[in-house]
Formats: structure tokens, sequence, C-alpha cells
């Protein structure tokens, strides 16, 4: 059964999601206070509240969760593929990409990165780290041209789950169908076969070796099998 808080804004409907929730936390107060940002708890009740909205299915903080299990494989793997302020950038839009998810707009990273800058401005950020963090959550909106390693860092860790087993695969596919719900299901598959098309078509779904020796092979099977039963 759903749960919500006293101001009825929130469940937790993601499988994992509380559990996610309770486990992120403080990570995220170490995070954020790596940057003497101030109140961490208040602003992870932020992010848990936008994470937990009824609507959402997919873009839960289970699904934070998986970003940033990627990130923690890639930076032990790879320590000097970005700087240390990189990879706390990388760290932090991973946190924020999806903090706005209204399955009907079109400019959900947009408003992500705008509630980002926002907090990050009134938490006295560097002005450069802002911008990095900005940019990089405008990263995971579409193709980004020629993007640079840590946009492609970001971008590998938010696609990653394209190339999970694949009834991890299904269950994913499941919940975004729950997030559009509202769509009738012609135009949902009219427009989920349009996007797997678009990234089955790539040369590269990954854009870093590390990613594309991890999940390239599995993600173009998963994506195969999905457009062959649309």
């Amino acid at each position: 059964m759903a749960s919500s808080d006293q101001s009825g804004d929130v469940a937790w409907n993601g499988p994992g999601t509380t559990t996610a929730a309770a486990k992120l936390g403080p990570r995220f107060h170490r995070s954020w206070a790596d940057l003497n940002g101030h109140d961490p708890v208040a602003i992870y009740r932020i992010l848990t509240r936008f994470y937990g909205q009824q609507h959402r299915h997919y873009h839960t903080l289970a699904h934070v969760e998986d970003c940033l299990r990627e990130f923690d494989a890639f930076q032990a793997a790879h320590p000097t593929f970005l700087s240390g302020e990189m990879w706390h950038a990388v760290e932090l839009a991973l946190w924020f990409h999806d903090v706005i998810h209204e399955p009907r707009a079109g400019d959900n990273e947009e408003r992500s990165a705008d509630i980002f800058e926002a907090i990050a401005a009134e938490a006295m950020f560097p002005t450069h780290v802002i911008a990095c963090v900005r940019r990089l959550i405008l990263a995971t909106k579409i193709d980004t041209p020629c993007p640079t390693a840590e946009e492609q860092v970001t971008i590998d860790c938010d696609l990653a789950s394209l190339g999970y087993a694949p009834e991890i695969f299904k269950r994913s596919g499941a919940a975004i169908r729950n997030e559009y719900g509202f769509l009738p299901d012609r135009d949902f598959t009219e427009t989920r076969r349009a996007a797997f098309l678009r990234l089955s078509q790539r040369p590269r779904i990954f854009l870093t070796e590390f990613m594309r020796l991890r999940y390239e092979r599995q993600a173009r099977a998963n994506l195969a099998a999905a457009l062959e039963g649309l």
C-alpha cells in the first residue's frame, strides 16, 4: 500500500523506493555538505517529495539509486577519467536530473536544472559548479552533439537500465507505461517505437567504452525484442 506524508503529495510507488530513500539519505547529505551546502536534510526532503510523487513509477529514487550505482562502478574502474570536481558535478546532476518529471511536459530537464540552480545558488555554491551541473542535467534531454566526457558519463548512467537483464528491462517498461497511463495504447506504442528506433540506430548506444563493454550488447538485444513486440 502506498503511504504519504502529512502534506499528502508523496506516495512511494516504485519498487524499492522507500528503501532507496532511506539508503540514499546519508549519501546525499555527505555529497551536499562537501560543497558547504547548508541544511542537506531539508534539501533531501525536497528531493524525496518530488521523486515520491504519486504519478511516478519509474522516475523515482530507485532510478537515482541505479544511476549512482553505475556512477560508482565507473569511478572505481576509471578514477582518472574525470577530475574530482567533475565526478562531484556528475553525481549532483544524477541526483537532480529527474527531480521534475511531468509526463505531459516537454521541459522537464530545464525545470529540473532550474530547481538545482535555485537551491544551489541559495546554498552559495560556486557559480562555475552550478553552471556545470546545469549543463549536465540538460545533457540528459536529447542526443547531445559532441558531448564532453562528463556529459557522456551522466548520459550513460541515466541510460544504463537499457542494458539490464531482460526481466528488469521489461519491468522498467511497464513502470514507464504506468507513468503515461493517460495515453491511449496506440499513441504510447508509436512514441515508444520511435524512441527505441532512434536508440537502436545509433552507432553506439553508450558513449563511453566502460559502459559499452558493460551494457551495449544486452541493450541492443532488449531494444530488438521490445521493437519486435510493439
